[in-house]
């Protein structure tokens, strides 16, 4: 071991001369150092990109068939439904960037928005799809599906993890 460097934790420090009085920790138990691992900025910036290219798809599908406001008495309420619509992937933005700067309510908020969108928005979007139309889904549209699941079945697993439970709890200390 080089001057300055610390010590890894576990039944092997307390026999070093230079580590003496330094209590014993095994690896398991260790905390773990918000430096030491990668994974919050790798997934807060992950749940930036899937938040924005959701809105992203959202203005370039949506926005060219918004209906004429001078012909469409409802074009008021349907703008504030798209609106109301992007809350989701506001919240899931704002969970990557506390994410990647280690605050433990970023996990919270990235359940938050994991869990609604499994028990709200993907039923409700499977509802409109077979109602709205008739034609069988396009690649791009099957796509979007699988991902619009995927990431939020990812997040609820990830964050269930004990280690990761355990690491995002050191981040309170």
């Amino acid at each position: 071991m080089t001057h300055g460097e610390t010590p890894l934790p576990g039944p092997a420090v307390e026999a070093r001369p230079e580590n003496a009085g330094m209590e014993a920790v095994s690896p398991q138990t260790a905390p773990l150092s918000p430096s030491r691992t990668k994974w919050p900025t790798v997934v807060g910036w992950l749940s930036i990109a899937v938040a924005a290219a959701w809105l992203i798809d959202a203005v370039v599908t949506v926005c060219p068939y918004l209906p004429n406001p001078e012909k469409d008495p409802f074009y008021h309420a349907f703008v504030i439904i798209i609106g109301v619509s992007a809350i989701p992937d506001l919240v899931l933005i704002l969970a990557g960037v506390l994410l990647i700067l280690r605050r433990p309510i970023a996990r919270k908020l990235n359940l938050l928005y994991a869990w609604f969108t499994i028990i709200l928005v993907i039923p409700g979007s499977a509802v409109l799809q077979t109602s709205a139309s008739k034609r069988p889904l396009s690649a791009y549209e099957w796509t979007c599906a699988v991902l619009l699941i995927a990431y939020p079945i990812f997040l609820v697993w990830w964050f269930a993890r004990p280690k990761v439970r355990h690491e995002i709890e050191f981040w309170r200390k």
